[in-house]
């Protein structure tokens, strides 16, 4: 896969960085299989009874891998720094409501907010949000990485791999059992599975589902599906035209057909997306019907000033199974109603 091209978790802005945050860095709460909300450096946590201030009580006897102990401090430092606009984090927009963060005691934190928000914690276990130690440098970070998860990251190979090593002082030791992690860069999907099927890697996260019959057929390997939220876009320039036009941008969603390209992308597995980012398996997910119109799509081109239809730049890549499929797929769908590829 991807290798991340920040060790800084504040900046992460692709996928690809997570599994490298998740193995050097720990977040104040994860959300589990079942997007419940579970302890990982804070215990518990509690509101104020207007919901302006929550509550953090931190784990004791942590310690971060250059052997620091972890502290209130060092979760003060990571917040105040991210809600800085000027480093230009992905999230911090997204957090733009906390006012402050304040340690109460050296395991005790308070997040002071404009207004009351009963999804903060759930929030805080985005993977931007891992805790970094205060008495790190960020030049020293960028060349050693230190956090308090369960690996410690050992050699990094630009554009060949990254090798951790189990953290034995992990404050969940016993749950970790793997002595050595490597996340490998190999550029090509092809290349992936062969190396899968040669023996050289033991886990491939993701596969074209083309190829999971092939799979199942190979006694050496094992296919297993996970429910999840990850979901395949189509990013639109929304400051440009012409998808600067809120009309443009439902045209093509009108051209679309949902259950005809979880079909042929997925074979029938997964799920329509709907046009929002909210997974099935969330409690938060709402179906919302869609079909393909593409009477509706050139009234809207054609009210958003575009009547003999518009020719567009669809660019693509194969870095995930499904991405080039999915290009072409759209291609056809929307040509009917006058989108054309350039």
């Amino acid at each position: 896969s991807v290798l991340p091209t920040s060790f800084d978790p504040a900046l992460f802005e692709n996928v690809e960085a997570y599994p490298f945050g998740f193995a050097v860095y720990d977040g104040l709460v994860w959300v589990d299989a079942q997007l419940t909300l579970q302890p990982m450096l804070a215990e518990r946590w509690e509101a104020n009874a207007d919901g302006r201030q929550w509550t953090f009580y931190l784990r004791s006897a942590v310690t971060f891998h250059h052997g620091s102990a972890f502290t209130a401090t060092d979760v003060v430092y990571t917040f105040t720094r991210l809600l800085e606009p000027k480093l230009g984090s992905p999230l911090q927009p997204v957090l733009s409501f906390i006012q402050k963060v304040e340690a109460i005691d050296e395991h005790t934190v308070r997040f002071h907010l404009a207004a009351p928000n009963v999804d903060l914690p759930l929030l805080l276990a985005a993977p931007q949000l891992r805790i970094l130690p205060h008495d790190f440098s960020l030049e020293r970070l960028m060349m050693q990485p230190s956090g308090t998860g369960p690996f410690l990251f050992d050699e990094f190979r630009s554009g060949e791999y990254i090798r951790y090593i189990r953290n034995p002082d992990y404050w969940a030791a016993e749950r970790i059992t793997i002595a050595e992690l490597w996340h490998l860069y190999i550029p090509s999907l092809d290349e992936q599975v062969a190396a899968l099927v040669r023996g050289e890697l033991d886990l491939l996260l993701e596969i074209d589902p083309s190829q999971v019959a092939h799979f199942q057929e190979n006694p050496d390997i094992v296919v297993l599906e996970a429910t999840s939220g990850r979901y395949q876009n189509l990013a639109m320039q929304v400051k440009a035209p012409p998808f600067h036009d809120n009309r443009v941008r439902q045209a093509l969603k009108a051209c679309l057909d949902r259950p005809a390209l979880q079909q042929q992308i997925l074979l029938g597995r997964g799920a329509a997306g709907y046009d929002h980012p909210i997974a099935p398996i969330s409690p938060f997910f709402t179906e919302i019907t869609t079909s393909p119109d593409i009477e509706r799509a050139r009234q809207l081109l054609v009210e958003a000033g575009y009547p003999a239809g518009l020719q567009v730049q669809l660019l693509t890549a194969n870095a995930f199974p499904g991405m080039v499929q999915l290009a072409y797929a759209v291609q056809a769908m929307a040509q009917p109603a006058g989108i054309q590829n350039e």
